[in-house]
Formats: structure tokens, C-alpha cells, sequence
């Protein structure tokens, strides 16, 4: 659920919280091409176009087939990496011109996503709706959104989103699957119990991702991210601990690779 955590945070004591975060810079890409290619994408960018009367206008004069995001970013039909990169780039510049200015509200997000630290409004602002948090509502609150890392009842990364999965099924069910196993080998138990991911694009790109960005074009990005990278880097320690802990527990290995090391890009340092 992509909402803000704040309204549907759970007191209950027979629910528990769960919050999945994700890498940084993976994470902004992943907006860019949800709003470009997938269906979703196309109905809220569609939809904020049609809010604008002098884009209505101009519109059925010309009997346009491509909204306003398709304008200035690219429509969903041309696939090349060419063709992407043509349209991320001047998206991320778009949030970065104001990133740092006395104007920071109220900018146009085509409807869909606003890419400045997204996850880390999202842990604390306060909107009902599937979708609030998609669209900037104040400056972050890293403060608020750390203190979430820290207390959440369950955290994950994406980047280890089996052994993530693996810390909810321990936590419910008091033990692990076969499948949450490391074998001596370093790999899962083929044991009875397998679980199995989907990966969905919802019809976006598979074959486009972080290595096809031009290494100029990430400090860009690192900017419009500062707190979600401080974020990020609490969240993974958080969650390596708890396999740690599981793995202890457990009498059973979970973490079948070197643990992965994030630091948030700048020097600026996540603690939880």
C-alpha cells in the first residue's frame, strides 16, 4: 500500500506493523517508469491533464494522443533506453530546480509521483487515501520517519526481500520455512515449503535499471534523496540485526551472502 503510514498505523495487538523500504536510487527510477508505462501511470497522468482547462483546450484542438506528462517526458509507446533516459533526465531536473528554493509546494507532479524523498514523507505525513503520499505535502520529517525505522513492528528492504519475508513469517509463525534456510553450500533448502516472489513490472521495462544511468545524471538524484538515503541506511542495519537475531534464534542461517553495506552518498549518516 503506497499511503502515508501515519493513519493506518495499527494499535491493535493481534496486527502488526510492517514497513518496506527500498534503495534510493532504485526507488526514483522505479517512479519514473510507473508513470511512463504502466496502467496506473496512464489513468492519474491522464487524469491530472484533464484538470487542466488550457490543456483540455489545446487538446481537442489538435485531437491529442499523449497527456501532459507524455509531453514533456516521453509516452509510453517508445521503449529504447534511448528514449528513457531522453525522459528521465529532464523529470529529475524538473524536482531539482526547486530542491533547496524558498518554492518548494505546489509543484507540478503530473499527478503522479513527486520524487524528493518520497518514503520518507510517506512514514510521516498524514493524508487518508491510497495515494497521498505520492504528492508532496510539507518538507520530510527524516526525525519522524527514523523513529518509525526504530519502533516499526517489522521492517524490510526490498534488497533482501526474501530474508525480509523470512523475518514476518519467523515473527508469526515462530519459526522458519525450509525455504528461509541456508544450506551448507550457501543456498536454500530445496526442502519442502519453497516460497516464491513474483517480480511485477506492471508493464513497465525489465530491462532498464540503475546501470543505465549515466553516472553525471546520480548526484542529481542523490540530492532530490538526501533523506530517504539516511533513511535507507538506518533501515538496512535495522534489518541485517534482525536476521542476526533471527539467525540466533533460530539455530539457522538466513542471510546466505556477506551482508550488503549501504552508506547514504554525501557523508551524511542514518542512525537507528
Amino acid at each position: 500500500m503506497e499511503a502515508c503510514y501515519p493513519p493506518y498505523k495499527s494499535s491493535s495487538p493481534s496486527t502488526l506493523n510492517f514497513v518496506l523500504l527500498r534503495e534510493p536510487r532504485s526507488h526514483v527510477l522505479s517512479q519514473f517508469l510507473e508513470c511512463r508505462f504502466t496502467r496506473f501511470g496512464s489513468w492519474v497522468t491522464w487524469a491530472d491533464s484533464l484538470r487542466h482547462a488550457e490543456w483540455q483546450k489545446e487538446c481537442k484542438r489538435t485531437r491529442c494522443g499523449i497527456n501532459r506528462f507524455g509531453e514533456r517526458f516521453g509516452g509510453s509507446r517508445n521503449r529504447t533506453a534511448a528514449s528513457i533516459l531522453a525522459g528521465f533526465e529532464p523529470w529529475i531536473r524538473h524536482f531539482a530546480r526547486v530542491q533547496g528554493s524558498a518554492r518548494r509546494s505546489g509543484v507540478d507532479d503530473f499527478g503522479c509521483y513527486d520524487a524528493r524523498s518520497l518514503q520518507t514523507r510517506a512514514l510521516t505525513c498524514a493524508r487518508r487515501g491510497g495515494y497521498a503520499s505520492h504528492h508532496y505535502d510539507g518538507e520530510a520529517n527524516l526525525a519522524g520517519a527514523m523513529e518509525v525505522v526504530r519502533q516499526v513492528d517489522l521492517l524490510g528492504v526490498t534488497e533482501l526481500y526474501h530474508e525480509s519475508l523470512c523475518l514476518v513469517h519467523f515473527r508469526v509463525q515462530g519459526a522458519l520455512p525450509p525455504s528461509c534456510v541456508c544450506t551448507a553450500d550457501a543456498n536454500r533448502s530445496a526442502g519442502g515449503g519453497t516460497m516464491r516472489h513474483e517480480h511485477r513490472t506492471h508493464g513497465g521495462p525489465r530491462d532498464f535499471g540503475l546501470s543505465a544511468l549515466p553516472q553525471a545524471l546520480l548526484p542529481t538524484v542523490d540530492a532530490l534523496t538526501r533523506d530517504d538515503a539516511q533513511l535507507y541506511e538506518a533501515a538496512l542495519r535495522r534489518v541485517v540485526r534482525d536476521i542476526r537475531s533471527v539467525e540466533t534464534q533460530a539455530g539457522a542461517r538466513v542471510l546466505c551472502r556477506a551482508a550488503p553495506r549501504y552508506s547514504a552518498p554525501g557523508g551524511a549518516t542514518g542512525q537507528a
